[in-house]
Parts: C-alpha cells; structure tokens; sequence
C-alpha cells in the first residue's frame, strides 16, 4: 500500500513539474532593456517557455541572450535592435515560432544566425536591417516561406549570402513585397539573391535531368524532367523579375503565343525544388 501511494506521489509531482516546466505566459509581452532583465526572466516567470505577447530586446548593455534558452515559441513580434554589445543569438536555439514580425536591426557584432535554425515559422514581416557584422543568412533556412509576410534585407555591408531555402522559396513566391538593397555582391538585389538561388538549385540537378524545347520559340515550350518527377507549376517572369505568366502545365507543354520577343525567365517547379532557365520567344 506505501509503495502504491509513494508511486501516485511521485506521478503526482512529475505531471506538475511538467506543467511548470511549459506553460505560456506575459500576454501582454515584455521588454528587456539590460542585460540583468534577461538573466533574470527565468527566475522572474519561472516555467515560462511560451511568451504570448511581443519581446523587445532594446538597447542596454545586453551582451548574451543565453537567460531566454527556455523560450520555445513568442505569439507577437520579436524585435532586437540597438544592442551595441551582443555578438550572438545563442540562446534562441529552442525557439521555433514568432507569431508576428521579426526584426534584427543595428546589432553591429553579431556575426551568425546560426543558433536560429529550430525557427520554422513567423507570422509578419522578415526584416534584417543594418546588421553590419552578418555574411550569411544561414539559420534562417528552415523557417516556412508562406509564414513571411513582407521581407527586408537592407543596409548590412557584409553580408553575400542570401540564397538560403526559406529567401529562395519565399521570392520564387511572394506572399508581399520585397525589399533588397545596400548589402554586398551575392545579396545586394533581388536579383543577385534570385540568380544564387537558382544557380544553388541548378548545382544539385544536372542538366541531363532536366531541358526545355524548343528554345527559341514562338508558340509553346514542352519540358522534359527525365527523373520521373512530376511538374507542379510554372512561372515565366520577364528580364526586371517581374512574373508575367503562370501555368498548370498540360502534359509538360506550356503556350506562351501571347508574350512579345525576348528573353524571359522561365521556372518549373516540382517537389521541393524551383529551377530556372533562359528562354527567348522570337
């Protein structure tokens, strides 16, 4: 009988623990303005994984995040700017949903989005702003390019590589609009991310995998993917990137009669992968 009781006990306090362990919190969000604001928060809101407001962390003397490592999900924006002294993002590992935006702005030292790689969805604009010290958006590969609404990649001086899954998928695609500019070469226009995108796809699919014909052409253009994959959709976008025509192809054939002569870019989509070609319409 002790032993039946002493079992229920321990249960007892293992279910609870749980409960404290995960549990949402601060609906009306919190700011962190020092770094003693973040050390604290876990001894300050014991359990509290799933923040359901918006977090600021402003200015201050934040030099680590490594006191919000609990954090799994935020139901409203994040937002870290001006923090002069922080070189990394450690201690966002566990996070995995934003419910709002996410901005990253004037973080002079941080180097890596590295420990971001468990985010898989946000729910508002993307915006990576002056971020002086970033050369790749490595990290931010896994998150669900449908969850971005806007996207804003401006004014980081070092920063080359863009073409990472979620920036790929998200401008084959846009749920809103697109701002690139003022970063360096690889990433400093729409157009540089678009032609890495294609040009990381294209790498992993060979040639002989893939063709389209004849080309050029002045009535319809029939495409050939010789894996047996199945072709989804298929976008044409003119020589300013913008798309101009969209097609569910009939048996792999597009009709592209009514477009004016020139070159064009066109994109097949199958699976997980987009691949674009160069086409010319006489």
């Amino acid at each position: 009988m002790k032993k039946i009781v002493l079992l229920i006990l321990i249960i007892f306090l293992v279910f609870n623990q749980t409960i404290v362990l995960s549990q949402s919190c601060l609906p009306n969000g919190i700011e962190f303005y020092s770094q003693s604001d973040i050390d604290s928060f876990q001894t300050n809101f014991p359990g509290c994984t799933e923040i359901e407001g918006s977090v600021w962390v402003d200015r201050g003397n934040v030099t680590n995040l490594n006191g919000l490592n609990v954090l799994t999900s935020i139901g409203g924006d994040l937002f870290i700017y001006f923090c002069y002294q922080l070189t990394s993002l450690e201690g966002l590992n566990s996070l995995t949903s934003i419910g709002g935006a996410f901005m990253l702005n004037d973080n002079p030292y941080v180097t890596s989005l590295s420990p971001l790689d468990s985010l898989t969805s946000i729910g508002g604009d993307l915006i990576i702003y002056t971020m002086y010290s970033l050369t790749s958006l490595s990290g931010l590969d896994n998150i669900d390019p449908n969850s971005i609404a806007n996207l804003q990649i401006d004014g980081n001086n070092s920063l080359s590589t863009c073409e990472v899954q979620s920036i790929c998928d998200y401008l084959s695609s846009p749920g809103g609009t697109i701002s690139i500019h003022n970063n360096t070469l690889g990433c400093n226009s729409q157009a540089e991310v678009e032609d890495a995108c294609f040009s990381a796809v294209e790498s992993i699919i060979s040639e002989d995998k893939f063709s389209v014909f004849p080309n050029p052409t002045n009535k319809s253009l029939t495409i050939s993917i010789k894996n047996g994959e199945i072709l989804n959709k298929v976008f044409i976008y003119n020589q300013m990137g913008q798309k101009v025509q969209e097609f569910k192809p009939i048996n792999n054939t597009i009709d592209i009669s009514k477009l004016q002569q020139g070159m064009y870019i066109l994109e097949v989509v199958f699976r997980q992968w987009r691949i674009r070609k160069k086409v010319i319409i006489q």
